[in-house]
């Protein structure tokens, strides 16, 4: 079990790593192709999430935050969904990824309707979202073994999917087992501690897609 210090250490170096991925990401933005630009924005959001759900509580004088959790959830399934539609091997499944989209967004409607509240910690659509993301780059990764002439560690999308493979697998198993291996307010700090773990691990991976853009620009490009 962790200390809420601990966690504090690892929230803010996530943060603050996003951050520093956003303005890398800036500073390289002419060598930068259509797809970045959206991690940009996914960049953008993300940390005003974080900043908004690390205050709302102060600001409106209220006992939860989950409702920011929930929201940005479910603008992160929209942002990557349009990062992912981008790429060309997707769009060979278009029809698939549609679909995901509409089941997603209809999800969301019913759970709100039916069965929970926005301020409540919301499991399903989180769950659905790093499914359908690591089926995406499970999927990618047998596109990468289609194409052996390729230099993936010049490529930025193999960098780009495999921080959210990281990403998305490890939400899979900490959502999954988090009611059986964590119980009250510390086991609460540990699942988010690994949450912000991923997160670090997902912009280090974006660092790099953003540089190897510059350095291999001719070969990124959509």
């Amino acid at each position: 079990m962790i200390s809420k210090e601990t966690f504090l250490a690892v929230f803010y170096t996530s943060f603050y790593l996003n951050i520093f991925c956003l303005l890398f990401g800036l500073a390289l933005l002419k060598n930068q192709s259509r797809k970045e630009i959206i991690i940009i924005v996914y960049l953008i959001l993300s940390i005003s999430f974080d900043y908004i759900n690390e205050h709302v509580m102060d600001w409106f004088g209220i006992t939860t935050n989950f409702h920011i959790h929930n929201m940005w959830s479910f603008i992160e399934f929209i942002v990557l969904w349009i990062f992912y539609f981008q790429i060309l091997d997707i769009k060979k499944i278009k029809i698939i990824h549609w679909i995901s989209l509409v089941s997603f967004i209809s999800i969301c409607i019913l759970v709100l309707l039916f069965y929970q509240s926005i301020f409540e910690i919301i499991k399903v659509h989180k769950i659905y979202s790093a499914i359908y993301y690591s089926f995406l780059s499970v999927y990618l990764y047998f596109q990468f073994l289609n194409k052996l002439d390729t230099h993936l560690l010049r490529k930025s999308l193999f960098w780009q999917n495999s921080a959210f493979f990281i990403y998305f697998t490890g939400n899979i198993l900490m959502f999954l087992m988090v009611d059986y291996m964590f119980l009250g307010d510390i086991g609460l700090l540990n699942s988010w501690a690994i949450h912000n773990i991923l997160t670090i691990i997902k912009a280090v991976g974006l660092i790099i897609a953003f540089y190897i853009n510059k350095k291999y620009y001719s070969e990124n490009r959509i």
